[in-house]
Formats: C-alpha cells, sequence, structure tokens
C-alpha cells in the first residue's frame, strides 16, 4: 500500500499534467459541438417556421396547389416537430375538407401524416432524437 502510494506522490505532478492536457483539449471541442447544435437548431427552426409560413400564407397572386402539395411534403423532413406539424396538418385537412379544389392537398397531408406516424415508431429515429436531446 505505501509503495503505490509513493508512486502516485512521485508521478503526481506528471499525472496532472496530463489530466490539465486532456481538459485543455477535451472543453473546447464540447463548447463548439454545442455551439454547433445551438446553430443547427436555430436553422431547423426559421426553416420549419418558413415553409409552414408559405404554406398558409396567402400572396397577391394566391398560392399555387402544386407549391402547397410540395411544401406539405417537405414538412417531412422536421422530424422534431412532428407532434405539432400533426395537429396543424390535421386542422388544415378539416378546414380543406370543405372547398372543392383542394382534393390533392387532402390527399398529401393524408400522406404525410401516415408517414409521420410511421417515423414516429422507428427505433432509430427514436434513438437519433435521445442521442441528440430533441
Amino acid at each position: 500500500m505505501e509503495k503505490v502510494l509513493q508512486e502516485i506522490s512521485s508521478n503526481f505532478w506528471a499525472i496532472m499534467g496530463i489530466l490539465l492536457t486532456y481538459f485543455s483539449l477535451i472543453v473546447p471541442i464540447i463548447k463548439y459541438l454545442r455551439s454547433r447544435r445551438f446553430e443547427f437548431r436555430q436553422n431547423t427552426f426559421h426553416n420549419y417556421h418558413e415553409i409552414l409560413k408559405s404554406l398558409v400564407q396567402k400572396t397577391d397572386g394566391g398560392l399555387s396547389i402544386d407549391r402547397q402539395v410540395a411544401v406539405i411534403f417537405e414538412l417531412r423532413n422536421f422530424p422534431d416537430y412532428y407532434s405539432v406539424t400533426e395537429r396543424i396538418l390535421k386542422a388544415l385537412r378539416d378546414s380543406w375538407d370543405q372547398q372543392n379544389n383542394s382534393q390533392r392537398l387532402i390527399n398529401e397531408i393524408d400522406m404525410t401524416l401516415t408517414y409521420i406516424n410511421q417515423g414516429n415508431c422507428n427505433l432509430w429515429a427514436i434513438i437519433k432524437r435521445k442521442i441528440c436531446g430533441t
């Protein structure tokens, strides 16, 4: 026991130097990864809201049905927002169901909702959300 303590005390500064070097390398890497994650989330937030805006906000010439179909399809690329996307699409489907020319939109909404519901049960998607902290 004394021999072990003597070894540790004689190598104390070497061990401290190694630990200090280790932490001086790890801390900046962790900070960098956190800042990149924050930037990614900000960009995702901005992109998601721009897509939603282009789906429901009318312009002077109105919205093209093809563009709306593409936007609805694009909402599949935002798994962090699946729960709210599902609620929004269901509400849009209910309001558009009364219009005669919106059957293509309703079909695309139904396909996207099916995709979203399948994605929530996908094991890889669940693991990815847990690892990324979303």
